[in-house]
């Protein structure tokens, strides 16, 4: 009995590693996927930078992305479940969700990384006004790019919280 108990106790364990290495995986690639893909071109065709650049740019984005992708992730299942937003809110809804969500945790983000790379406090505001501009474009998208990429894998979608959430109609 107490060896059934702890073979029980060891698969949920292992059950449990294995999904977050999954959900880390999952996550973590899209996000890789889309930020090299979409600030790589605007690296190139805003920026004006050299393909040699923006590899090493990409390269040092998707070193730190490693460590905060899955984060954001969690984050964002969360943030959905606070402002009650799912499949059924109204696009303006999800746009709102989306954005509101890469700012809040990007932003602190950004702000620590640009003060360590020695920006001064001038410089850090404009670049973060110019963030949240950019974010304000691309946050929905990769929103509902993550949601596909997760399902396409087998992970739910964090707008999927259907059962948990009623499905919320907006005017807007």
């Amino acid at each position: 009995m107490k060896r059934e108990n702890t073979e029980g106790r060891l698969a949920k364990i292992v059950g449990t590693i294995k999904g977050g290495i999954k959900n880390y995986a999952v996550d973590t690639s899209a996000s890789l996927l889309y930020a090299n893909t979409v600030f790589g071109a605007g690296e190139y065709f805003i920026g004006g930078m050299e393909p040699e650049e923006i590899m090493k740019t990409r390269l040092g984005m998707s070193l730190l992305g490693l460590v905060v992708y899955r984060p954001f992730g969690k984050f964002r299942d969360a943030w959905v479940k606070l402002l009650r937003t799912n499949q059924g809110s109204s696009k303006l809804r999800k746009f709102a969700t989306d954005v509101s969500a890469n700012i809040v945790f990007f932003a602190p983000i950004y702000t620590g990384v640009a003060y360590l790379a020695g920006a001064s406090p001038d410089e850090i505001g404009a670049s973060l006004s110019s963030g949240i501009l950019t974010v304000t474009i691309t946050g929905r998208p990769y929103g509902w790019f993550l949601d596909r990429w997760r399902k396409m894998f087998g992970v739910r979608p964090a707008l999927d919280f259907i059962e948990e959430i009623e499905t919320i109609k907006d005017e807007a």
